[in-house]
């Protein structure tokens, strides 16, 4: 039977488990060698104080072998940080890379899908349209054809009365000695 694959996801939380696991186990072992290490002291000072030079010279070795298993284990724990540090910066610089190949991709692609000779035929043909298009609508207003554009009337109403007239007056405002009854009609 095979076995089901696993996700990178699942394979990471589970890479994190077994690192929080040895790390927790880690810990745990530093206290505990504190504890021997305070043992093997009283132990040492005990036989000392007993005259027991063996037991004394004992201890103290005990307790030099449980100091240099702590430093292993700081060096283990201290190894794993670092490495944990380092993965995460390769993760952030993976992922800076990733992204500056998809923008080169993009940028490639971008290049390359637009031809500079036609859209420059493109923009001096539309330059061209543009200008007979303004000859075009000056020649329409020195005729008179503006007429026919549906000019709206002074007279008629629209919705939007209120909101000009609003307009006008804080316009008035603005003007020096704003516009009175006996200043209207200057104009």
């Amino acid at each position: 039977m095979a076995k089901n694959k696993k996700s990178p996801q699942e394979l990471e939380e589970e890479r994190s488990a077994r690192l929080q696991t040895t790390l927790d186990n880690m810990n745990t072992q530093l206290i505990k060698l504190d504890k021997i290490k305070k043992t093997y002291a009283s132990k040492a000072a005990e036989a000392e104080a007993r005259g027991l030079e063996t037991q004394k010279q004992q201890a103290r070795s005990l307790l030099k072998k449980t100091m240099q298993q702590e430093k292993q284990i700081y060096g283990m724990v201290m190894s794993i940080e670092l490495a944990v540090q380092t993965k995460e910066l390769s993760s952030i610089s993976e992922a800076f890379l990733q992204c500056m190949d998809d923008i080169s991709a993009d940028l490639s692609t971008n290049t390359g899908k637009v031809n500079v000779k036609k859209v420059q035929n493109q923009f001096m043909k539309a330059g061209y349209a543009q200008k007979q298009q303004e000859e075009r609508l000056n020649q329409m207003l020195d005729t008179g054809d503006y007429a026919l554009l549906g000019e709206m009337g002074a007279d008629e109403a629209t919705e939007f009365d209120d909101d000009v007239d609003a307009m006008i007056r804080d316009a008035a405002k603005a003007v020096p000695g704003g516009i009175t009854g006996t200043n209207k009609n200057r104009f």
